[in-house]
Formats: C-alpha cells, sequence, structure tokens
C-alpha cells in the first residue's frame, strides 16, 4: 500500500487516528436534554450534518482560509444551529467546545500505536495533519500516542487554511525540507479534503474507508492495512 519511494506519512486526526468516545450525536442530544431540549441522536445527526456542510460552503466561498477566530465562529454556527431553540445557546456552545478539548473526549484508534513504531523503524517520518483548532493540541499531550506525531503536528488554524486549500497541503511540504509532495503519504477518511485535496497536491493518498463504500480509490479498510 505504501509504494518505495514514501519517506513521510501524515494522518488525519478525527475520524481517521483519534475517534470520540462517546458518539457526538449522543454527546450533543445529552446537552440538548440538559438545556431544554429533547433531541433524539438521529435527528441531531440530521442537522449537524446541515449545519457542517453549510460551515464548508462558507470556508470553500473563502478560499479555505481560517484562523483560531474563525474555528471558534464556525463551531459555535453549528451548535447553534444543530441545537436551534435551546436554552442558553451560549452555554451550549461552550459546554460542547470545552469537551472537545480534553483527551478523555477521544479514544485513539487501536491500530495507531504499532503502525507509527514499524513506519520509524523503517526510518519513516511521520506527522498529523488536521482541521481543527488549538484543542488538538491539548488531545495529543493527553494521549502518549499521539505524541509519536511531535514534531509534525499541523492544525488548520494555526497554518491559515483548511484542508482542501493548496496552503495547507504547502505548509506540510515545508515542513520536511529536501522531501518532494511525491515522497509523503496523506491517510484520512475524507474524501474531499484529505483524499481528493492530497491528491491535487501531489501527495500519494490513502483513504481509511472502513465502511467499505470506495472501492474505485487508494484506500485502506484499518489502519493496520497500511502494511500490508
Amino acid at each position: 500500500m505504501l509504494p518505495p519511494q514514501i519517506r513521510v506519512v501524515l494522518f488525519d486526526a478525527v475520524g481517521t487516528v483519534i475517534h470520540p468516545a462517546v458518539p457526538a450525536p449522543a454527546k450533543y442530544a445529552e446537552v440538548a436534554v440538559l438545556h431544554g431540549l429533547p433531541l433524539t441522536a438521529e435527528i441531531v445527526r440530521e442537522r449537524f450534518v446541515t449545519a457542517f456542510r453549510e460551515q464548508e460552503r462558507l470556508d470553500r466561498a473563502a478560499d479555505w482560509r481560517t484562523s483560531e477566530q474563525r474555528e471558534e465562529e464556525r463551531w459555535r454556527a453549528i451548535v447553534t444551529d444543530t441545537l436551534t431553540n435551546a436554552e442558553r445557546p451560549e452555554e451550549c456552545f461552550h459546554t460542547l467546545y470545552d469537551h472537545y478539548a480534553t483527551p478523555a473526549a477521544w479514544h485513539v484508534d487501536a491500530n495507531l500505536e504499532p503502525l507509527l513504531q514499524e513506519l520509524q523503524s523503517r526510518g519513516m517520518h511521520v506527522g498529523l495533519a488536521s482541521n481543527y483548532d488549538r484543542r488538538l493540541r491539548d488531545v495529543v499531550a493527553g494521549h502518549p500516542p499521539l505524541q509519536q506525531f511531535e514534531p509534525h503536528v499541523y492544525i488548520s488554524s494555526e497554518i491559515g487554511h483548511r484542508k482542501p486549500g493548496a496552503g495547507f497541503f504547502q505548509r506540510l511540504v515545508d515542513g520536511f525540507p529536501g522531501i518532494s509532495p511525491e515522497e509523503i503519504a496523506f491517510v484520512g477518511d475524507d474524501v474531499e479534503n484529505d483524499y481528493d485535496g492530497a491528491t491535487a497536491n501531489g501527495f500519494h493518498a490513502i483513504l481509511l474507508d472502513a465502511a467499505d463504500r470506495y472501492a474505485t480509490l487508494r484506500r485502506v479498510r484499518s489502519l493496520a492495512e497500511l502494511l500490508r
């Protein structure tokens, strides 16, 4: 799965190497109930998808530029639109925003640590490259397997561009002097942001396709398959 020219393997964060300890729709529904809004996880999921897509549309129109302020604004909008009519919407936002800054909110893929050890034993560099914000730093610090990515942790709010924007991927190349995009593999679970974004910028893209939906793409169904 990894061709011989690969010298760097970069991973997306959410949905690829870390996953919510409690499914996000269930967590949002829990907070909604506490604020006088009895919603099921299924209703939350539908509203969340709609709200998330709207923020993606706005980011695309802005050529994928971002910042810490923009990331906080986008998540405030997503929470507010998902939990419409909740009591104290600002409190809802802060409850969820702060929750996802804690290491306990996430679990690390069980295949990650042995995979990183094997890649590094082969002389490869590894890194984490995420559409997140400063909260990811706390999550990385709280999970020893994720600390193996240091010092190559790249976060969109710090870079100033989100995936799939070219500015994001150029920063990744700049982080490895002397290494070309063709020598970098990018592994992620999102077709547009990770697979298409990486491919368009000359990377060797690999889709994490756990649901077995994209047979025509270069993919793995678990991180363990990367070395097969």
